[in-house]
């Protein structure tokens, strides 16, 4: 007992002393501001005829949900003889329709504060999805919960054009909303089966009886294969935008963000 009230009357008496010691530490850490950066997120599409451009600006580390909008950018994108200035719908948004035609280079110029950033990106033409069909997921008896609860996937069917090197990006839609996590970004190139038949069963996606099924075959150029790739990596091995994880754009200078001219070919089922 001894023992213990003189250890009780040392800590006391150089409590005062470690808080001190602990305050000047707290006040000469400090977290250093970072300057905002550019995003351009740039999609022209010949399936919807427009093209959306959304301009921001990063926000600070020490206030991270105050993302700014860009409002006043002067926008254009070009292509063969015709030029559009796209504009401002609301505040950093700036749309337009027009009759895009596809097989075409398009460019995107985003000025701002006197500096310019422009991204080329060329639409191919469609591929068509040939068919679509449905199975029954060889795991469901895990999935289930009850005895005879039947779970299925899809697998689709294309022929990719000899002709041309082609890029996909694949988006599947459940019951009108879309798988959109960091493990959806799913892209691919013709590599291994150029002018072939080709089937793609989508692992990883199961659906029910009743279920409305719709995939999406993007074709895009192999800036966006590469900036799509680069992307998805990001997001699963570190969680964040660091710079050497900064997917690789098409704008010049270089920023965050891309620009997206594509089109599109769709199917879709309900699950029998």
């Amino acid at each position: 007992m001894r023992n213990y009230k003189i250890l009780h009357i040392i800590i006391i008496t150089l409590l005062p002393f470690l808080l001190s010691n602990c305050e000047e530490v707290m006040e000469d850490f400090s977290v250093q501001k970072s300057d905002p950066q550019m995003v351009i997120e740039g999609i022209c599409s010949s399936k919807n005829d427009s093209v959306y451009v959304y301009i921001s600006k990063t926000a600070d580390y020490l206030h991270p949900i105050e993302y700014s909008q860009v409002s006043g950018a002067e926008v254009v994108l070009e292509f063969g003889d015709t030029s559009i200035t796209v504009p401002e719908i609301q505040a950093g948004v700036y749309a337009e329709t027009y009759d895009f035609p596809e097989e075409t280079l398009y460019t995107l110029t985003v000025t701002y504060d006197n500096i310019s950033y422009t991204a080329e990106s060329f639409m191919p033409k469609p591929v068509a999805i040939d068919s679509i069909s449905s199975s029954v997921f060889p795991y469901s008896v895990y999935m289930a919960t009850y005895p005879g609860e039947l779970f299925y996937e899809v697998t689709f069917y294309f022929k990719d054009p000899f002709e041309t090197q082609n890029f996909y990006r694949i988006k599947t839609y459940k019951n009108d909303t879309l798988f959109n996590g960091s493990s959806d970004i799913v892209v691919m190139k013709d590599k291994m089966f150029n002018g072939k038949a080709y089937q793609l069963l989508m692992r990883g996606y199961t659906f029910e009886v009743s279920d409305t099924v719709m995939i999406e075959l993007i074709s895009i150029d192999e800036a966006n294969y590469t900036y799509y790739l680069t992307l998805e990596e990001a997001m699963t091995s570190t969680g964040n935008f660091s710079v050497p994880d900064n997917p690789i754009t098409n704008f010049t200078p270089r920023i965050l963000g891309h620009f997206n001219a594509f089109s599109v070919d769709s199917i879709q089922m309900i699950i029998p």
